[in-house]
């Protein structure tokens, strides 16, 4: 073995002796990234997933993670506290993973085909984004920032119900005090790179906004608005190459000219490049398009809620009977009738795994 190997061991002996110390079984590393690993653990018969930081590396506010407790945050189960290295936390684990492996595996051209469909309609966008922004609610509630929103830190539970996690990179937001932005580059916003790089208050809150509006962009477009910010450029060239791809993602947005306009609106004033320029939260959550067909969703969920492919299919189709979509109406009732919707359903379960009930 070289010595990355046997490093690498090393320390997972560590971590199984720290977690068999607290009664939970290790079962297998399902995640890393650059603050830590997460595994997944077994207590009592229930399968859980705990985040391993490096003490060193990192140091995560005991008081911070424990402060908030909320709808679409994931839920912290145990804090263990240790004399070693590591200092771990133990959450409830999804089994259907992040919302970037959902956006990956989401399958197409099953019963509305291109262009009559697309992976993620408005409704289905919509159905995300509220419950990302539930979640920004909540940690806005206790006045803090989580600096590191994007669609890997956002896993999908029991009847698509999203949930924030990862808080490696979370901060309280004290009066008069600054901080500098952490997270991953391509969701740096352009201030982040500024040689005054230290914002209060609503502008640093502003900073997850632009991440959720870039996730959004994903979401809708499948495509990575920002590409290209390396830790080893200067700020001045990271600066410079969000605010180019940032333009384009713009002028991307604008061209879409079947797209609702007010999702058109809402998404570029989420991500512009001055923080002066983009939505506060109070405008955020007054927004047109993210309160619009409420209802519809509502009813939908209240249907479907446990049946996530039944839930997806009904979001999917809802888009495609929306009063924006008239000129798809005829095609579609020409096209599909009750016995073809029931056969898709037939095909359509299971196609995306949702894996075991929690």
């Amino acid at each position: 073995m070289n010595d990355d190997t046997v490093e690498s061991v090393n320390k997972e002996l560590r971590i199984k002796n720290i977690l068999r110390e607290y009664q939970f079984g290790y079962i297998k590393n399902i995640g890393s990234g650059a603050y830590g690993d997460v595994v997944e653990v077994e207590r009592n018969g229930i399968i859980l997933a705990a985040k391993v930081i490096n003490k060193n590396i990192k140091k995560i506010h005991n008081e911070i993670v424990e402060e908030f407790r909320g709808k679409n945050l994931v839920k912290i189960m145990y804090k263990l506290e240790t004399d070693s290295e590591y200092f771990i936390y133990v959450m409830e684990r999804s089994y259907v993973g992040s919302l970037d492996s959902f956006r990956k595996n989401l399958n197409r051209n099953l019963l509305f085909q291109n262009p009559f469909v697309e992976d993620f309609g408005d409704n289905l966008v919509r159905f995300c984004a509220q419950q990302i922004f539930s979640g920004i609610k909540t940690l806005n509630q206790g006045n803090l920032i989580h600096f590191d929103i994007k669609p890997d830190n956002i896993l999908i539970f029991k009847g698509l119900e999203l949930k924030l996690i990862d808080f490696s990179f979370l901060r309280k937001i004290v009066e008069k005090d600054g901080y500098i932005a952490g997270g991953s580059w391509n969701f740096f916003s352009p201030e982040s790179f500024q040689e005054n790089n230290q914002f209060l208050n609503e502008t640093l809150k502003k900073q997850d906004y632009y991440a959720i509006g870039l996730t959004l962009f994903i979401l809708k477009y499948n495509k990575f608005p920002i590409n290209g910010q390396k830790k080893g450029k200067s700020n001045d060239e990271n600066y410079d190459i969000t605010i180019d791809h940032l333009e384009r993602a713009l002028n991307f947005i604008q061209s879409q000219i079947y797209q609702d306009k007010e999702f058109t609106k809402f998404l570029s004033n989420l991500i512009q490049p001055k923080p002066e320029k983009r939505l506060n939260f109070e405008q955020i959550m007054r927004n047109k398009w993210l309160n619009k067909n409420t209802e519809e969703i509502k009813k939908i969920i209240d249907i479907n809620n446990a049946d996530e492919d039944d839930l997806l299919i009904e979001l999917q189709k809802s888009d495609f009977l929306m009063n924006n979509r008239k000129y798809y109406r005829n095609e579609f009732d020409k096209r599909y009738n009750d016995k073809t919707i029931k056969e898709y359903k037939s095909v359509r379960k299971g196609k995306f795994k949702f894996g075991k009930r929690n």
